[in-house]
């Protein structure tokens, strides 16, 4: 995602598909502004693992460092019932 390797992950960059409507595009820029903590318009490598780190704990139900088949289809159905809330 770093397309210009200066170590942080710009707007520009984290949009990895082209643009396809405002909802869409509303979107990308919550997830983006939840993963850039100081708000200073770049992840940068710590903002990104802190997340991603969060997310695997959140996953990894029985807390054993392994995320199995079943834990990753809990999470999906449980991603899919909250997307379906909405």
């Amino acid at each position: 995602m770093d397309k210009n390797g200066d170590g942080s992950i710009s707007p520009e960059e984290f949009v990895f598909r082209k643009k396809a409507n405002p909802k869409r595009e509303e979107r990308r820029q919550k997830r983006f502004n939840r993963f850039d903590a100081d708000q200073n318009g770049l992840i940068s490598q710590a903002e990104w693992n802190s997340k991603v780190e969060k997310k695997f704990a959140k996953m990894d139900i029985n807390a054993d460092g392994f995320i199995t088949k079943e834990e990753w289809a809990s999470h999906r159905q449980n991603r899919k019932k909250h997307r379906n809330a909405k």
